[in-house]
């Protein structure tokens, strides 16, 4: 059972648009295509009804992966593949070096929280353990991952030329002479994490719906970091770094935004 440090900024209505929990690991060659049945059983068929093919993503950034040169065919290796629940909110992503498991808000659906998604994670990537198990392949995790993204409407701080009521460390001047206030703004801060072997990477940058022509803020903020135990199957060693990269991720995001924004998302105090 995961345990989730208490006494973090917690908010009622928090923006979180999407969540993603990931692992890479080394590839799994020689992983027939046809083994993604299989592995779909082992997910859970009932659970995870559709399925699609998507384009095999790059190493994440920063990994020993990333800066080796691959001489396998493309076309000999197996695709990203997306189970997605039925209501689409859960999906899990696995490739050949890599699993996820993603939560996105659709039709207003409320956040289930981080305890939530990161169990369903955990029962992920047991059954991929077990499953590779199986036919022999064990797996070597290389890198692990966590991503919250937040989406905020515009009319909720009032937009570009207000970016400061939204983030406190971007603010933008009324006293201009010449320059019109924005319509659309995009900026970045890097912290390094040594306690988690990596980083956090923060992104915000306006975006439009593309359904209603609305507009809004976008904060992705991503903790990346190598993980120190390729071979350690403890799971309470990796479920321990995720539950730190998400301390990480709520108290930056507390600090990265203004108390007025907390204000309107009814935040509070209190064990999670």
């Amino acid at each position: 059972m995961t345990k989730i440090k208490p006494s973090l900024p917690d908010y009622k209505s928090p923006p979180v648009s999407e969540v993603a929990v990931a692992v890479q690991f080394s590839d799994l060659h020689g992983f027939p295509a046809p083994y993604l049945g299989d592995l779909w059983a082992a997910f859970g068929r009932d659970e995870f009804p559709n399925v699609q093919n998507q384009e095999v993503i790059a190493p994440m950034p920063g990994s020993e992966k990333e800066r080796v040169i691959s001489f396998v065919d493309p076309s000999c290796e197996i695709p990203r593949v997306w189970f997605l629940s039925e209501d689409q909110t859960e999906l899990i992503q696995f490739q050949q070096d890599r699993l996820a498991f993603n939560w996105r808000r659709v039709n207003d659906k409320p956040y289930p929280r981080y305890k939530s998604v990161i169990e369903k994670f955990e029962q992920t990537l047991k059954a991929l353990e077990k499953f590779v198990k199986l036919h022999k392949k064990p797996l070597s995790y290389d890198t692990l991952e966590l991503i919250y993204v937040n989406i905020v409407p515009f009319d909720d701080f009032g937009g570009a030329p207000n970016i400061g009521a939204f983030l406190k460390d971007a603010v933008w001047r009324k006293e201009r002479v010449f320059l019109p206030e924005p319509s659309k703004y995009s900026g970045s801060w890097e912290f390094e994490l040594p306690d988690l072997n990596g980083r956090m990477f923060t992104n915000a940058y306006s975006v439009q719906n593309l359904k209603d022509g609305t507009h809004a803020s976008r904060l992705d903020i991503v903790v990346r970091g190598q993980y120190a135990s390729p071979f350690d199957k403890n799971m309470k060693t990796m479920l321990s770094w995720y539950n730190k990269a998400h301390e990480h991720i709520v108290c930056g995001f507390d600090d990265l935004t203004t108390p007025e924004m907390h204000e309107k998302w009814g935040k509070d105090v209190r064990a999670k």
